[in-house]
């Protein structure tokens, strides 16, 4: 815009306000004068008052709106017209531009209603779509707008589902591409510079002479070369007439950095293929209770075998078609837990399970290849839920458990170059989900250095925990941040078992760690470590983890913990209590007993001191029904503008995680550490 069109269009805003609206927007500041001052007499005022439907999905899109005051949101419905807020708009926001930027006669694809009452300004599509074909630079910003918003989308769809995968995936810039039966889509070997989406038909993908996978529609391939930066580990063809939409590698790994959706879903698939495939499997999209799920089809002599596995949850199961087990054997140490295995004689037919199970793929590889346990293994089942003896650090052992990431495959990525745990996390996910495995993939780098250090019993904490102090004479530790972990490793008839605990210290010397342990009595290693009478020596790691308060404490915090959970929330409020913080801090608390209320009588003395902004409130789920998806909307509806922290098992985090989702809460101000039982490992 030269100095001219800029001095006129100063003059216009002095006496219009619509125009200084448009033109403190910025959007249009590459317009001229001449098309400026068409946009301000050709848009209109809209007043709308509160839950006024102004945008319904589906219907021809007519024009662009722009918020002069007030706020609306914009979300979907499902089958049963539950809401799925995607985005809260405030002024100076707008909305309505990606049908205009589609093409003519595009439908809305979400809904948008005024929360408040709402001014807008509109703009009609035609005179708009005219405008942009004249300034490409505001046409590119809306683009990109466009493609932002798509991410959004996706974050704000857990789990992820085929169709909106493919919604995404339409206008990153893909390509569609046809073919035939046979048509070769890549070779083993090749470059990985694409990753693939199905539109319509199958896909065979050949790993090996005796593997290979069949892939249907809604259904994504070659993420794995694409991620991990490799040559493509198999070859892909058209089985039958086909549709493919092929997206460049950067576009599917800047839209992968930025979901954590889709980081769930693609470690799904991954899950899948880390099930021991045998022979011909075919690939596609189920549901498993209710949930999406992928589904894996084996053909293994003249028997069918279906496994499904939840994209965003742990639950799995494996079972042989037209096979009735005579006897089902189950292990449920923890309401997170749960693994059952159906055997015919001795031989296992059907596997469910449901939360972390590392040694999943052993069972599987069992009913694969029809190998029958013995009375020993199935009694260790019973006892311990496992289907072999203790794992240890062995060849290939697993590192990443969130990812099913072996040590072979850590030590082929830092032979390839890359040389920092954060890079490895990048490249094949490792690392990236809970965080546990940081310091044994810094073991691989050899960066990790693990510390000798003394430990011994405190005192009791509950009726099944206790508390442990970890020092080491005339050290001075590294300060753990509130919510930060230490990996320890104990050890115990003659092998090293690494276990890994939050740090709840009130140290201010930094010269011990103090822990709190639950007993696991079905474990291996709390058993021996609650019947040592004396102090024993471990080698401890540095503090770990992201799950902190940020520096500077500006909202609220509502915590939401289960079980062992609470010892986060604990370090936190040693850590505010040092600070004499101004904010208020909200602690929702569910335990199975009242005996598992691990530190609830110090809590509760913190929140009976009016000197501090603490409240707590204790749920015992075996007297009263368990925290549900009502009670979370309440905490969002009293505390609304709160930072939201989350640490329990998966299947309560996860439930706590979606509905603040729902609800409209920001990725940015939500925290989740999902607890596990390492007892079981």
């Amino acid at each position: 815009m030269n100095l001219l069109s800029k001095t006129l269009r100063n003059i216009y805003c002095a006496f219009s306000k619509t125009a200084r609206f448009l033109n403190n927007t910025r959007l249009f500041d590459n317009f001229s004068f001449k098309n400026f001052r068409s946009l301000c007499q050709r848009s209109n005022i809209l007043t709308v008052n509160p839950r006024t439907q102004i945008i319904t999905k589906g219907e021809v899109a007519d024009k662009f709106y722009l918020i002069l005051k007030g706020h609306v949101k914009v979300f979907l419905t499902n089958d049963k017209n539950e809401e799925t807020v995607l985005a809260r708009l405030v002024e100076g926001d707008y909305f309505g531009e990606q049908a205009l930027l589609s093409g003519e006669k595009q439908k809305r694809n979400a809904n948008v209603t005024a929360l408040t009452k709402t001014k807008l300004l509109t703009v009609s599509y035609n005179f708009l779509k005219k405008a942009l074909t004249q300034n490409e630079k505001v046409n590119d910003y809306l683009q990109q707008t466009n493609k932002n918003k798509l991410v959004d989308h996706l974050k704000h769809h857990t789990p992820i589902d085929s169709d909106t995968l493919y919604d995404a995936f339409k206008d990153l810039d893909g390509q569609v591409i046809t073919g035939h039966m046979d048509d070769i889509i890549f070779n083993k070997g090749d470059q990985s510079d694409s990753v693939y989406f199905i539109i319509d038909g199958s896909v065979h993908i050949t790993l090996s002479k005796t593997d290979s996978v069949e892939l249907t529609k809604g259904q994504i391939f070659g993420e794995l070369g694409v991620l991990r930066n490799s040559p493509r580990a198999g070859a892909a063809t058209f089985k039958n007439e086909g549709k493919l939409l092929k997206i460049p590698d950067i576009i599917f790994t800047n839209l992968y950095e930025s979901v954590p959706e889709l980081q769930d879903f693609v470690a799904a698939i991954q899950r899948i293929y880390n099930v021991p495939s045998r022979g011909f499997v075919s690939v596609n999209m189920g549901t498993l209770e209710n949930l999406p799920a992928i589904k894996t089809t084996f053909d293994i002599k003249n028997h069918v075998i279906t496994a499904l596995h939840t994209i965003n949850n742990e639950i799995f199961n494996m079972h042989i078609e037209n096979i009735k087990p005579d006897r089902i054997i189950t292990y449920e140490p923890d309401i997170s837990i749960s693994r059952e295995i159906g055997l015919q004689g001795n031989n296992i037919v059907a596997i469910k399970s449901s939360g972390e199970w590392d040694s999943l793929g052993h069972a599987c590889g069992l009913l694969l290849d029809n190998n029958p346990i013995s009375q020993s293994i199935i009694d260790l089942f019973v006892s311990e839920g496992k289907l072999s003896a203790e794992e240890e650090f062995t060849h290939n052992r697993t590192i990443c458990y969130c990812m099913k990431v072996s040590s072979d495959t850590i030590l082929k990525c830092i032979s390839d170059g890359v040389n920092t745990a954060e890079k490895i996390g990048q490249t094949i996910g490792a690392g990236r989900v809970c965080g546990g495995c940081i310091p044994r993939i810094k073991v691989l780098l050899g960066q990790q250095s693990w510390l000798l250090a003394t430990m011994a019993f405190v005192k009791k904490i509950g009726e099944h925990a206790s508390l442990f102090r970890v020092w080491k004479q005339g050290k001075v530790f590294t300060e753990a941040l509130p919510g930060q972990f230490i990996n320890i490793r104990f050890l115990i008839d003659g092998n090293w078992v690494e276990r890994s605990y939050t740090v709840v210290s009130k140290n201010e010397k930094k010269n011990y760690y103090d822990i709190a342990i639950k007993l696991e009595e079905k474990g291996y290693v709390t058993p021996w470590l609650f019947k040592q009478d004396d102090e024993i020596i471990v080698r401890i790691s540095k503090p770990e983890g992201h799950f902190t308060l940020p520096k500077s404490i500006k909202r609220e915090i509502v915590f939401f913990a289960a079980g062992i959970g609470i010892t986060p929330a604990e370090a936190f409020l040693h850590q505010l209590e040092k600070s004499n913080w101004n904010r208020e801090f909200f602690l929702d608390y569910s335990v199975h007993s009242k005996s598992d209320s691990y530190f609830y009588d110090e809590l509760k003395k913190a929140a009976d001191d009016e000197s501090h902004n603490f409240h707590t409130d204790l749920h015992v789920t075996s007297e009263e029904r368990r925290v549900n998806e009502d009670d979370v909307l309440k905490m969002v509806k009293r505390h609304p503008d709160a930072d939201y922290y989350i640490c329990g098992g998966k299947e309560y985090a996860q439930m706590v995680l979606n509905t603040l989702k729902k609800a409209g809460i920001p990725d940015d101000r939500i925290k989740v550490e999902y607890f596990k039982v390492q007892e079981l490992e």
